[in-house]
C-alpha cells in the first residue's frame, strides 16, 4: 500500500511537471501585450496603441477615432521588427519602452 501511494504521488508530480513545461511556451518574448503610442512631445496619444499578440500578429490604432490596422512582427534580440503595409520598422526594446532612432515611440501600458 505504501508503494502504491509513492507511485501515485510520483505520477502526479510528473503530470504537474509536464503541464508546466507545456504551458511555458515561447509566447513571452518581452513584447506581448498592449503598448501606448508616445507622441513627439513625450505625451501619450489619446486612444493610440499597439497590441502585440503571441502569434506574431499585432494591432495598431493611432487614436480613439481611428480604425485598428492589422500588422505582423518578429523579435530578434532587442529588436522588434514590425511589418506594416509591406514596410518594416525596427523598434529597439528598452525595458518598458520601444524606440525608433533613439526616440521613444511606445510605452508599455
Amino acid at each position: 500500500m505504501k508503494n502504491l501511494k509513492k507511485i501515485i504521488v510520483f505520477g502526479l508530480l510528473v503530470c504537474l511537471a509536464l503541464s508546466m513545461i507545456a504551458c511555458s511556451g515561447s509566447s513571452d518574448n518581452g513584447v506581448v501585450g498592449e503598448w501606448s503610442l508616445v507622441q513627439a512631445d513625450g505625451t501619450v496619444a489619446d486612444g493610440g496603441y499597439m497590441k502585440f499578440n503571441d502569434d506574431g500578429t499585432a494591432e495598431f490604432k493611432y487614436a480613439t477615432d481611428s480604425e485598428a490596422e492589422a500588422l505582423t512582427y518578429k523579435v530578434d534580440g532587442d529588436n522588434v521588427i514590425v511589418t506594416r503595409k509591406g514596410q518594416d520598422v525596427t523598434f529597439v526594446l528598452k525595458g518598458d519602452t520601444m524606440e525608433v532612432d533613439g526616440v521613444v515611440n511606445l510605452k508599455r501600458k
